[in-house]
């Protein structure tokens, strides 16, 4: 599937709740607003759908969003086309669409790229084309620190505007009701996941920016590696205060007040937080997640030189190294915003939680109700629900025995499931050899050091992992620009990420395994 991935999140099979807030919050319009501001085209249509109770996202649509505002419908038309015809040639680029078979943004590789396979363009719309998504793209990198701080301003409001809740929910002694809820959802909204689209978007364009200059040879593979590994997110700070904390009681409160919402299961109201008590837990330093000015990373001057002439010649107005803070910031501030604001998405659940102890109602059994049926439970229709529960019941277990393929092209693809052969996304050039440890969302593990992990998604509430000196990481679903991605890029820990069903299941049957990045394979080791 191409960006916004529910799978990568909230998994293949996911419960009604979960699939539900994925919806409501991310799905329905955030990731079109967020879109609509940087400059690309507004889709006023939902992005995701539900089939036998596995969500599937729409890939014209997405494909449309990536295309800016200036562009015309004709041209548009033909590229989303294009894009269209080869991804049902190549469908293991599934989960490396924007960077295998999209071009909404301008980088060292893009002109060739458009003037020798864009072939079905005339002369005409190539120059056109090419034109407006270099304007486009030296407009976001010009203007991004301006607009950043109008974004991180929204995010350090949903900080307060949660503090605030929790704080109300607590003097009300649980009695919280529909409309105080839905008012924090709009919140999470418009405060936290929009500003967190807008980031994402911008931490892709800068990646794939740097990763052309790369190929084209502007700056080594080693250099990108570094600045990969130079990023310095939220994760470094978790690192760093989970060891000080198990040597110091000083840093526990610290700890909690910065990372008590992890869960690995994001989405999941059935898997237990870090902490599970709700409380007013305050970030003691919000420069911690905002500040731009920690990384002082410099070009080599061969490298520089290069880099410089690039720039001049494509007519990009900027220096390398505003560029170059584009590319660390946007990176950083893409997993310090999704940091913000599922902290506010691990207290709806919580809330959530004690709305339906109200009603006698546990967990597992909210999990099986839609967001809309949980805000609607009251005494006089809990009958009605607990039918829709059992029904709900009833359906997740006649989905589970459904097989669909990831990716649905033709009516047919309903009746005859095909299997999707996955091209796995290697992190680093590092071989790792050891012992393999599969993880659920739910279980308790102690011992997962000089382990090689395998887990099914790329959830961020699977973060803690980073904190156990692992030797490796394989997850069955992500892409090439997912969370865990991100974090093995930045951490140099050799990872295979999304290797697909049939990989996934015979790797899990492994006792020890090498993973060899270097040369993009994993096998059994005696």
């Amino acid at each position: 599937m191409p960006d916004w991935n529910p799978v990568e999140i909230i998994g293949y099979q996911p419960n009604q709740l979960s699939y539900s807030i994925y919806k409501k919050i991310i799905t329905d319009s955030s990731w079109r607003l967020a879109r609509s501001k940087m400059g690309y085209k507004n889709i006023n249509r939902q992005l995701m759908y539900n089939f036998a109770g596995k969500p599937y996202i729409d890939t014209r649509l997405s494909f449309n969003s990536m295309i800016p505002k200036s562009i015309n419908k004709n041209l548009s038309k033909k590229l989303i086309q294009s894009w269209s015809k080869l991804l049902i040639k190549k469908p293991y680029l599934h989960d490396k669409i924007e960077f295998e078979i999209t071009d909404g943004s301008y980088d060292a590789s893009f002109l060739k790229k458009v003037n020798q396979k864009y072939n079905f363009l005339s002369i005409e719309e190539k120059k056109r084309y090419i034109d407006e998504i270099k304007k486009f793209t030296k407009n976001q990198i010009i203007n991004f620190e301006k607009n950043s701080i109008k974004l991180d301003k929204k995010l350090i409001d949903l900080e307060k505007e949660r503090i605030k809740f929790i704080k109300s929910y607590l003097r009300s002694k649980n009695n919280f009701n529909k409309k105080d809820i839905l008012n924090f959802i709009s919140k999470i909204k418009n405060l936290g996941t929009i500003p967190f689209s807008i980031y994402a978007r911008h931490a892709f364009i800068a990646k794939k920016f740097f990763k052309s200059l790369s190929y084209e040879n502007v700056i080594s593979n080693k250099t990108f590696s570094k600045l990969l590994n130079s990023v310095g997110t939220i994760t470094n700070e978790y690192i760093k205060l989970k060891k000080e904390s198990q040597k110091n009681t000083k840093y526990k409160k610290k700890f909690n007040n910065y990372f008590f919402h992890l869960r690995p299961g994001t989405y999941d109201i059935n898997i237990i937080r870090y902490n599970k008590k709700i409380s007013d837990y305050k970030i003691d330093d919000m420069n911690l997640i905002f500040s731009k000015k920690d990384n002082n990373y410099v070009f080599l001057k061969k490298e520089k030189k290069k880099l410089d002439k690039f720039l001049k010649n494509h007519n990009l107005d900027f220096t390398h190294n505003h560029l170059l803070k584009y590319f660390l910031t946007s990176i950083k501030m893409r997993e310090n915003s999704k940091f913000i604001f599922t902290r506010a998405l691990s207290d709806l659940l919580e809330i959530l939680k004690k709305f339906g102890n109200k009603f006698n109602i546990d967990k597992k059994k909210l999990s099986k109700l839609s967001l809309n049926d949980v805000l609607d439970l009251d005494y006089k229709n809990k009958a009605k629900l607990m039918k829709i529960i059992k029904k709900n019941d009833y359906q997740n277990h006649i989905n589970n025995k459904i097989k669909l393929p990831y990716l649905i092209t033709t009516k047919d693809d309903f009746f005859i499931s095909s299997i999707l052969l996955s091209k796995p996304n290697f992190i680093t050039k590092k071989i790792a050899k050891g012992n393999i440890l599969k993880m659920d969302e739910g279980g308790v593990y102690k011992n997962i050091s000089n382990k090689i992990i395998l887990i099914e998604k790329a959830d961020p509430g699977f973060d803690w992992i980073f904190s156990k000196k692992i030797k490796g990481l394989i997850t069955k679903y992500g892409g090439v620009n997912s969370h865990m991605s991100i974090r093995c890029e930045e951490l140099n820990v050799p990872a295979a990420i999304g290797i697909g069903e049939d990989n996934f299941n015979n790797v899990k049957n492994f006792s020890n395994i090498i993973l060899n990045c270097k040369n993009e394979q994993f096998i059994e080791s005696n």
